[in-house]
């Protein structure tokens, strides 16, 4: 499941996707920096047990890792976080990117997800591969797009 990119060969910026079990120590500690110690996020709300089943994201330089984030497995990219001596040098953008490119590569298409979903609830869907929309006439089924959602995107990734 490792996975590496370098910005650049004279770059010593890289970023990895990994799994909870493998990196949860360096995950945690810059989580428990930028949440918990700057943002005052308790840390049972930060720490909400949903770690194991996301697929997670560090960036590094050299190998000192200074950023991370996760993405459940409904598709929502959460718990972006940059450690504040490394922020406004583009590095959650280029760990952003790197997450989205890493989806679209796996094959996950957000305009083929809403106009699948939006089948459901009796209406459409579509967008582009990177952000989409869906609506429809049925709104008492939107508890099973929900589920279904859940179920195609762990498909797709």
């Amino acid at each position: 499941m490792l996975r590496k990119f370098k910005l650049s060969k004279t770059n010593s910026i890289s970023i990895i996707e990994t799994n909870w079990s493998e990196q949860s120590d360096n995950i945690l500690k810059i989580r428990e920096k930028v949440f918990i110690q700057e943002q005052a996020v308790p840390r049972h709300i930060e720490v909400d047990g949903k770690d194991s089943e996301c697929i997670h994201f560090l960036i590094f330089i050299e190998s000192v890792p200074i950023g991370t984030a996760r993405i459940k497995m409904d598709g929502k990219i959460e718990r972006v976080s940059i450690l504040k001596n490394h922020r406004k040098k583009g590095l959650g953008y280029q760990l952003m990117k790197f997450i989205i490119n890493n989806a679209k590569e796996k094959g996950f298409r957000a305009n083929d997800m809403a106009l699948h979903l939006g089948k459901i609830i009796e209406g459409g869907g579509g967008g582009t591969p990177d952000f989409a929309q869906a609506g429809g006439k049925r709104t008492d089924l939107l508890p099973s797009v929900i589920d279904t959602s859940i179920e195609y995107i762990k498909a797709q990734l």
